[in-house]
């Protein structure tokens, strides 16, 4: 069992830091051009940009945590992702995007979405 209470599955931000630790252990890494020089990448901060987004300066290319991978172009908060692959990682069956529509509090179409990309990274 698992608690649901928890940050991670209730913050976006909370979630971001958490996939920001389990991809760049050891900091940030341009999914562009590979540049890993932590003095060649800036992350933005101000009010006008969204968290999280890092700039490469060889590249000169925005990025954040989901560029490359199946959360990037998702309208879906991070934690709600995050919530989705730990419980079809964990459920024993095949999880339909029904149960997870009615457990995530999203639409029918936004679940099966998320099953479809989750599943494809799961093969």
């Amino acid at each position: 069992m698992f608690d649901l209470t928890i940050d991670l599955y209730n913050d976006p931000e909370t979630a971001r830091q958490h996939l920001e630790k389990l991809r760049w252990p050891k900091g940030p890494i341009c999914p562009h051009c590979g540049n890993g020089d932590k003095f060649r990448i800036m992350k933005f901060a101000g009010k006008s940009t969204r968290p999280g987004l890092y700039k490469c300066k060889e590249c000169r290319k925005p990025f954040s945590v989901t560029v490359g991978t199946v959360l990037e172009g998702s309208n879906i908060p991070l934690h709600k992702w995050v919530l989705a692959a730990h419980l079809m990682g964990a459920y024993r069956y095949r999880m339909n995007a029904n149960q997870l529509h009615r457990m995530l509090d999203v639409s029918y179409r936004s679940a099966c979405h998320m099953t479809e990309r989750i599943d494809n990274v799961m093969k």
